[in-house]
C-alpha cells in the first residue's frame, strides 16, 4: 500500500467517521504517571540502591508524592544460576530485571578524510554487539542526503548477525557515495540560493548580486533553503519516533551527525528552534530518548566545554565560518537531547562514550511514579525530578504525555507494522477476496472484517443498546515512512448485526506493484480494547 492508498482510504471512510463520531461524558479518574530517571555521581559513575525518599518530584512546579518506585538493573549481581541476588545494603530493596529496550542508530552525513568514518563504524559495531548481548533490539537507519529521506538498513532486531551486516552495508554506502552526493547537493543549494538572491535584487530594480562583494542576500536565501531541508529532516525523525512509541521497555535514538545545525539568520533560526521543539515533544510523547554525537571537533574550540553542554543555549555562540556552524550544531543537538533526557558528546570517541552510557541506560534506571487526576485524554505534563543529595546528577525527560486509549491504539497500529507486540486484546477475522487490477500497476484488494459482538461494550442510549467501534488503517514500506492513520467510526446497535453475532466492515484497499505492509486495527471506544492484524502485500501484486 502506498501513500496514495492512505489518501484514498481517507476519502472512502471519512464521511461515516464524521457523521458518527461519538460523544461520551467525561469522567475524572486517578491514574499512575511514571517517569524513568538516570542517576550518576559527579564523575559520571552510576548510583544504585536509592529509594523513593532520595528523590523529589514536581509536576507544573507542584511537589508530588511518590507512590511507586522501582530500580531496574541488569545484570543484578554476580550470582550462581537460580540463586537469589542480595540487596546492596540492609534496607535497600532489590533491583528488578527490566524489559528489553529498543535502540535505533540514525547516521547522518559524515565528512571524508582521516580516521573519522572508520572510528565511527568501529564504535558502532562494539555498541551493537553489547546492546544485543544485553537482550535489547537494535535498528540501523541512514539519512540519505541525495534522496532527502531516511533509509532503513535493518529494523530493530535482536539478530546480531543481521544488525552487524546492516552496519557493514551502511559503511560501504557512506564510503562510496554519501559524502560526494551530500557535497554536490550543498553546492547546488548554494548556487540556487545565489540565483534566487540575484533575481530578487533585479526585481526590486537593482542589479545582479556580485557574490564576491555582497553575500548577505545570498546567505539569507541559503538559510531559508537550509531551513526547508532541516524541517524535512526533523519531520522524518518524527516518523521514526512514531514507529517506536508503542514498543515496550526504554526506547532510544542514537543520532550520529555532523550536519544538524540551525540557520545563522536570527529569524530563520527561530523557525528551526520550533522544529526541534516539536521533535522533542513528539519524542517525549512517545517515550523516546535522543542521544547525539558529533564525531568531529573544529579548530579553534574551547576544550573546557562541559561534556553535557549545559552552557549551550538557544542563541548562536560567537564564532565565524566553520566554528559558527559547529556551534549552531551544538545548540540544535542540545535542544533535542536535553529535554528528552539524553546525552550529547563530540569528538572521535563520542560514539563510544555516549553509546556506552546509552547501552547502560537501557538496562539500568529508576522508575518513579505518582498518582494524578486524569480525564482520559492526551495531556502533556511538565515534570522535574531532583535528587535530595546535590552531589548526584539526574537525567530525565522534561515532559511526558499521558495518552488516551485512542492514542495508544494508534501507536500499537504502527508498531505492529514492524513487530508482533501489542494489540491482541480484541480478536477479529479478515476475509480477503480476489484482488482485481484497476490499471497497469494498480490493484484493488477487497477485504471484510468480522468482529464478534460479545467482545464489545454496549451501553443504553434511549431505548437501544449501542456500541462504538473505530476501524484504523496504516501502512509502511519501512520504519522511516509510515502513513498517517486512516480511521472510520461505526455506531453499532444491539440486535441489528448481520450476520447475527458479528459486526462486519468491508473496504477495498488500493495497492501497486511495490506493495507494503498494512496494519488494520479495531478499537472499542467504550471498553478500550484493541485488536490489530497485519497484511503483507510486499511483492504480492505483479
Amino acid at each position: 500500500m502506498s501513500r496514495f492508498l492512505a489518501a484514498s482510504l481517507l476519502l472512502f471512510v471519512s464521511l461515516s467517521a464524521r457523521a458518527q463520531q461519538p460523544r461520551f461524558r467525561g469522567k475524572i479518574e486517578v491514574k499512575l504517571v511514571t517517569i524513568d530517571v538516570i542517576v550518576t555521581g559527579r564523575g559520571g559513575e552510576r548510583i544504585h540502591g536509592l529509594t523513593a525518599s532520595d528523590f523529589e518530584l514536581f509536576e507544573g512546579g507542584k511537589r508530588q508524592e511518590i507512590t511507586n518506585f522501582t530500580e531496574y538493573r541488569l545484570p543484578l549481581h554476580d550470582t550462581a544460576p537460580g540463586a537469589q541476588p542480595a540487596a546492596l545494603s540492609p534496607g535497600v530493596p532489590l533491583a528488578t530485571d527490566r524489559e528489553p529496550g529498543t535502540m535505533l542508530v540514525l547516521v547522518d552525513y559524515l565528512p571524508q578524510g582521516g580516521f573519522l568514518r572508520p572510528k565511527v563504524f568501529e564504535s558502532l559495531r562494539s555498541l551493537v554487539s553489547k546492546a544485543i548481548a544485553d537482550g535489547n533490539r537494535v535498528g540501523i537507519a541512514f539519512w540519505s542526503p541525495g534522496l532527502q529521506k531516511v533509509e532503513t538498513f535493518v529494523q530493530p532486531s535482536s539478530d546480531i548477525q543481521a544488525v552487524e551486516e546492516a552496519v557493514d552495508r551502511l559503511e560501504r554506502k557512506v564510503t562510496t557515495g554519501s559524502s560526494e552526493s551530500a557535497e554536490a547537493s550543498q553546492g547546488a543549494l548554494e548556487n540556487s540560493a545565489f540565483d534566487e538572491a540575484s533575481d530578487v535584487s533585479r526585481s526590486a530594480g537593482g542589479t545582479a548580486i556580485d557574490y564576491g562583494g555582497d553575500k548577505d542576500s545570498t546567505a539569507y536565501f541559503l538559510d531559508e533553503s537550509n531551513l526547508t531541508r532541516f524541517r524535512r529532516k526533523t519531520s522524518a525523525m518524527q516518523r521514526l519516533v512514531r514507529t517506536l512509541a508503542a514498543r515496550p521497555g526504554r526506547k532510544s535514538i542514537l543520532y550520529v551527525s555532523t550536519s544538524f545545525a540551525l540557520p545563522n539568520d536570527a529569524t530563520v533560526r527561530t523557525a528551526g528552534v520550533r522544529a526541534i521543539d516539536e521533535l522533542a515533544r513528539a519524542a517525549n510523547a512517545g517515550g523516546v530518548t535522543f542521544y547525539a554525537v558529533r564525531p568531529e571537533i573544529p579548530v579553534p574550540f574551547d576544550s573546557n566545554m562541559s561534556r553535557t553542554f549545559k552552557d549551550v543555549g538557544r542563541s548562536t555562540p560567537a564564532g565565524s565560518g566553520g566554528e559558527a556552524q559547529f556551534n549552531t550544531g551544538l545548540i540544535a543537538l542540545n535542544l533535542l537531547t536535553g529535554p528528552t533526557g539524553g546525552m550529547l558528546d563530540i569528538g572521535l570517541k563520542s560514539v563510544e562514550t555516549v553509546g556506552t552510557d546509552l547501552a547502560e541506560d537501557l538496562q539500568s534506571y529508576y522508575s518513579i511514579g505518582y498518582q494524578a487526576r486524569s480525564e482520559g485524554r492526551d495531556e502533556e505534563r511538565q515534570i522535574v525530578v531532583k535528587p535530595r543529595d546535590r552531589a548526584y546528577r539526574v537525567r530525565a525527560r522534561q515532559s511526558i504525555v499521558e495518552k488516551s486509549n485512542e492514542t495508544i491504539a494508534r501507536e500499537m497500529l504502527l508498531t505492529r507494522l514492524f513487530s508482533e507486540e501489542g494489540g491482541n486484546d480484541l480478536h477479529f477475522q479478515i476475509e480477503e477476496k480476489t484482488p482485481r487490477r484497476t490499471g497497469r500497476d494498480r490493484w484493488l484488494l477487497p477485504i471484510t472484517l468480522k468482529i464478534p459482538v460479545h467482545q464489545l461494550q454496549y451501553a443504553v442510549e434511549g431505548t437501544r443498546r449501542v456500541a462504538y467501534v473505530k476501524i484504523l488503517f496504516a501502512s509502511a514500506f519501512g520504519i522511516e515512512d509510515p502513513t498517517n492513520t486512516t480511521e472510520a467510526t461505526l455506531k453499532l446497535v444491539a440486535g441489528q448485526e448481520a450476520p447475527p453475532g458479528f459486526v462486519t466492515y468491508s473496504v477495498e484497499l488500493l495497492g501497486d506493484t511495490r506493495g507494503s505492509k498494512l496494519s488494520i486495527g479495531v478499537f472499542d471506544l467504550r471498553g478500550g480494547l484493541v485488536g490489530i492484524r497485519t497484511i503483507d502485500n510486499r511483492g504480492r501484486f505483479h
